[in-house]
């Protein structure tokens, strides 16, 4: 239904890999790569695996980059001949 607002699970809720990788924006090879390696903690019940959320927030937290500005893009000169056209020697 439209108009319904989700609500904010606690910090001791279980959310799944689907919702680790929507709530931050990553794949679910990032997230399952993260429980594999022990970086993030999990919980395995059968065949499921589940991250509590205060484990994702403390893993977020351990990775914050501050006081260093991201560098910008910048484009690169292009070649003479345009796309990546075979050059000739004389």
């Amino acid at each position: 239904m439209s108009g319904e607002k989700k609500s904010v699970p606690n910090g001791n809720a279980l959310l799944s890999v689907e919702e680790i990788s929507s709530l931050a924006c990553v794949s679910k090879t990032t997230v399952r790569r993260l429980v594999k390696t022990g970086e993030v903690p999990a919980v395995r019940i059968n065949r499921l695996v589940r991250v509590r959320l205060s484990d994702w927030t403390a893993y977020l937290e351990g990775h914050r980059v501050v006081g260093r500005p991201l560098p910008v893009p910048t484009a690169r000169p292009r070649a003479a001949g345009g796309r990546g056209a075979p050059t000739r020697s004389p």
